[in-house]
């Protein structure tokens, strides 16, 4: 009944979104930002619908994946949504694969809410910011690390960032993000850390197991 719920309410939102893409080609400039905002924000909408759907339905869809191919593709779009002061270095040798198990669609998720994450506390901190990705690479698994030079999580914050519906964020954020990202991390069997300092910035750890080639 859920998955049947979720879909009715993309349905509508599928039609919005569209309606808004024909607007935008009709408008003058003036309307283009404002119009934006609606189209991020439906695209917003429709990806935690379907990330919903995706944990009710306990979808295992996973397949073999290089992860450098899926950073790549997230970095693309994060790159769009950063300010022209917020760099975002991939740090890692994309001449050979990082082969992993898993979910494509789910794993996007986890790495854009990560990056996401630390746009927004470059932000907050309202310097220069630094993000860095990088992978150091051990006998049976990957450590992804995401790096940021942003606000940081105190003390007090930094055990309850996994908790749904916990946000520090007072206007904008739900308290979602975290919450599904942990979650999916479960999922692939991704061990995920986070080390801040208040002030300096966040490094979030993610243990990826290594493909098990026969």
């Amino acid at each position: 009944m859920i998955v049947g719920m979720f879909h009715e309410i993309n349905n509508p939102l599928s039609i919005v979104l569209m309606k808004a893409e024909m607007l935008s080609a009709q408008l003058d400039e003036k309307y283009q930002k404002d119009i934006k905002v609606i189209s991020d924000n439906l695209y917003r909408i429709i990806e935690i619908t379907g990330l919903f759907k995706s944990l009710v339905k306990g979808d295992e869809i996973k397949t073999k994946l290089d992860l450098v191919d899926i950073l790549n593709d997230v970095v693309k779009f994060m790159r769009y949504k950063a300010s022209p002061n917020t760099q975002i270095n991939l740090l890692i040798d994309s001449w050979k694969p990082y082969y992993i198990i898993g979910n494509r669609q789910e794993l996007m998720i986890v790495f854009s809410n990560l990056i996401e994450n630390a746009i927004e506390a470059i932000e907050e901190a309202n310097r220069k910011g630094i993000i860095d990705i990088s992978i150091d690479e051990f006998s049976t698994f990957y450590n992804l690390i995401i790096k940021d030079n942003g606000i940081g999580i105190s003390d007090e914050n930094k055990n309850k960032i996994f908790e749904p519906f916990f946000t520090t964020k007072s206007k904008r954020g739900m308290g979602y993000g975290l919450f599904f990202v942990y979650n999916i991390c479960l999922k692939h069997n991704i061990e995920i850390n986070v080390e801040s300092k208040f002030g300096k910035g966040t490094k979030f750890i993610l243990k990826i197991p290594k493909i098990k080639e026969d």
